[in-house]
Order: C-alpha cells, then structure tokens, then sequence
C-alpha cells in the first residue's frame, strides 16, 4: 500500500476518540524528554488539548502540506548499567535507552491503533 493510501486511511480513521483512547492507555510515571512533557501533562490538561492534538496528527497525515515535525524524530539516549556489581568500566555492562518526546509517543500509539 503507497504512502498515499496509509495516509488516507490515517486521516478517515483518526478522531478525538482515538486520540483520547490512545492517551489514556500510555504509561504514566516516565520520565520527559528534552522538552520535558511527560503523559500525565497530555492527560491531565484541557480536554480541549486531545482536539487539538488530533487535528495536529491528521494534518501531519495530510497531503501535500503535511509533515512530521524533525523534534519527533530525535531522542534522549540514556545508558543504563546491566550489572551493577560488574565492571563499571566495560561498555558491554550498558545498554542504551532512548527517551522520545511524549507527543510522538502518543501519535506512533495512534497510527498502531488504527
């Protein structure tokens, strides 16, 4: 299926429902990322923020004009120690994670959902 077509699937079923849905059901207790959102800020605001969000995601699907934002791309890469009574010094004792921006979050929840 081309791009064209997921985009206009996206935009048909994409609505304040989904949105709210798919914020209701991210994990809450995460740290922020650069911007430092976390879920509780997108779950606790203004209902109106849920519209808001979802005419966002449905212009960023939209064709010609719409794009994704390069913010929702970049990530905070943390390294987390496996072992805490190995060697502190030894990269293979790390494992990276990476801490996206909460909005991207929310819209890779949605585009899975639908």
């Amino acid at each position: 299926m081309s791009f064209d077509k997921h985009a206009s699937l996206f935009m048909d079923l994409v609505n304040v429902e989904v949105v709210d849905k798919c914020l209701r059901d991210m994990k809450l207790g995460k740290t922020g990322s650069q911007d430092e959102l976390t879920a509780e800020h997108l779950v606790y605001a203004h209902p109106y923020l849920v519209v808001l969000l979802c005419d966002l995601y449905r212009f960023m699907a939209d064709r010609p004009t719409g794009f994704v934002p390069d913010a929702f791309g970049r990530g905070l890469i943390i390294p987390l120690v496996k072992d805490r009574s190995g060697c502190l010094n030894d990269l293979n004792n790390y494992r990276a994670i990476t801490i996206s921006p909460v909005i991207s979050k929310l819209f890779e929840l949605i585009f899975k959902s639908v």
